[in-house]
């Protein structure tokens, strides 16, 4: 029997169906790389108040706590930090920088807007730390 080109070709796509079909039907089976961890983009963000026209920059800063293994980490953020402030809070900006379901639940405490001070506690999830930027804004 004289095989030629195309029936060469059709073999080989034949050959490589019978590889593929498989593969693309047992990749279901594979569990997804966010399965365990919740959805994508579901962060837990805390935002309070409005940006107002005049309003500045109050208080800028990253918050990075590491975790600890079968355990959650709290934090407390307290601005101002020492002494006295002279600015009204119009708006608090609390994003979380874990997307992916795993970050922590950020949790007003005291003051705020309309205040002069604001405290917000963090509470990580269970063998997870924190990674959060704060922004506050006043006049």
């Amino acid at each position: 029997m004289y095989i030629n080109k195309t029936m060469t070709a059709s073999i080989l796509f034949l050959i490589g169906l019978a590889i593929v079909v498989p593969l693309t039907s047992c990749y279901k089976h594979f569990p997804n790389k966010y399965e365990n961890f919740g959805k994508r983009n579901e962060s837990h963000n805390l935002i309070i108040g409005h940006y107002r026209w005049g309003d500045r920059l109050l208080y800028h800063n990253i918050i990075n706590i590491h975790r600890s293994l079968f355990q959650t980490k709290s934090y407390y953020l307290k601005y101002p930090l020492h002494g006295y402030n002279n600015a009204t809070i119009n708006y608090v900006r609390v994003i979380d920088l874990k997307t992916d379901g795993t970050g922590g639940y950020p949790k007003l405490y005291q003051g705020g807007v309309g205040y002069r001070n604001i405290t917000v506690h963090f509470t990580s999830q269970r063998s997870h730390g924190l990674h959060f930027n704060v922004t506050i804004y006043g006049k």
